[in-house]
């Protein structure tokens, strides 16, 4: 049976041409196709392409239908407005600079200057620099002998403006001309005033205390006392009382000349006239003993004690608590601020008002205090929060 098997293919397989006639081979010649198994491969390929693409779509219809039913509703749109990023300086390239205004230089940044220049380096340096430092060295030297100086930065037209850079600096001037009767006397008027910055009408005095006793007083009794002691006839002088009052324009020499002399020269106190319930000035009859300045403008919700002195020999009675004390109740609701150097007494008594040191300020006093100053050139910054 298999060899039957074996025999029918053998004859299927062996095809004898010659049976064919020519035609019949011109024919299949003709319907032949030499690449008939690679386009049967290729049909199966696009129909398996065919079915992955049906099933691909089936899945994402699924998956679809699951997210649909996971995330119902859309998450709410954001609060956060969103601005746009400003560019760096540095990038921009149109830039109106004013340059025609320039700082002057005031005299004692000039004996600052002077004098931390070390002389040595002067060699090293160009002419140029040479020069200026001799023309600062000899306006130094005139302005020790009282000569006039040939100034003319004084001839420009533009004015600076006193409220840029620090407080203080607002109280700065280089041109004080007050004669001596001026710089020792403080007269006191007798009369209200108004108070061109918040209109209210200030009496004559805020206190006048009766029994203060400070030292100088004391000193100058017992002076009177050892020599007229033995005179007939003769009894201790009344003393007068220790006056508390608001600025008037008279005080104004008095208070330039001890700022001047305790603090700095150049000082020039005109300004606290715009606001002079903000001030206080201590007298004993005609001397002005002490002042204070508080500056109310410096903050919204901020002022700051510019000035506060009291005269040495009248210290520790009591007339700085009451002026200090005085100068906080006029700006409630505020916090108060100010800069005391390192070495000062008075940190004590600002402490017991319940000031807190903030920072401590390098060099603070550098471009102030005049060569072989006592004080320290540090400053603490203290805050009496509200």
């Amino acid at each position: 049976m298999e060899q039957d098997l074996d025999m029918e293919n053998e004859d299927d397989i062996n095809i004898d041409l010659k049976s064919f006639g020519e035609d019949d081979l011109i024919k299949f010649v003709n319907t032949f196709n030499p690449n008939w198994m690679h386009d049967m491969l290729m049909e199966e390929d696009d129909d398996n392409e065919h079915e992955d693409d049906n099933n691909d779509d089936d899945c994402e219809d699924d998956s679809n239908s699951n997210s649909d039913s996971n995330y119902e509703q859309e998450p709410a749109q954001s609060l956060f407005t969103s601005s746009v990023k400003r560019e760096f300086p540095w990038k921009i390239t149109n830039l109106n600079i004013e340059t025609k205004i320039k700082i002057k230089m005031s005299k004692n940044e000039e004996e600052y200057l002077l004098s931390t220049v070390n002389k040595s380096w002067l060699d090293k340096m160009s002419p140029r620099i040479r020069r200026l430092y001799r023309k600062m060295a000899v306006r130094r030297i005139k302005r020790l002998g009282n000569m006039r100086l040939i100034d003319w930065d004084n001839d420009r037209e533009e004015k600076v403006d006193k409220k840029e850079g620090r407080v203080i600096d607002r109280f700065r001037t280089d041109f004080l001309t007050a004669r001596s009767e001026q710089r020792l006397i403080g007269f006191c008027e007798h009369g209200e005033i108004c108070s061109p910055y918040t209109q209210r009408k200030l009496k004559p005095f805020i206190r006048r205390d009766e029994n203060c006793q400070p030292l100088w007083l004391k000193v100058m009794a017992e002076m009177d006392a050892k020599v007229n002691g033995k005179k007939d006839n003769w009894k201790p002088r009344a003393r007068s009382t220790v006056d508390f009052s608001y600025v008037r324009p008279q005080h104004i020499p008095g208070i330039n000349s001890l700022a001047c002399q305790f603090f700095w020269p150049g000082i020039d106190l005109t300004e606290c006239l715009q606001y002079p319930d903000f001030t206080c000035v201590v007298l004993y009859k005609k001397l002005i003993i002490g002042f204070g300045i508080l500056v109310p403008d410096i903050g919204f919700e901020e002022s700051y004690i510019s000035f506060f002195l009291i005269r040495p020999e009248w210290r520790n009675a009591g007339i700085g608590t009451f002026m200090l004390y005085h100068l906080i109740q006029t700006s409630m609701g505020k916090d108060v601020t100010l800069h005391v150097s390192a070495t000062n007494p008075a940190l004590i008594l600002y402490q017991k008002f319940g000031f807190k040191i903030e920072q401590f300020v390098q060099d603070f006093y550098d471009k102030y205090m005049t060569t072989g100053a006592k004080e320290s050139r540090h400053a603490l910054f203290l805050r009496l929060s509200r």
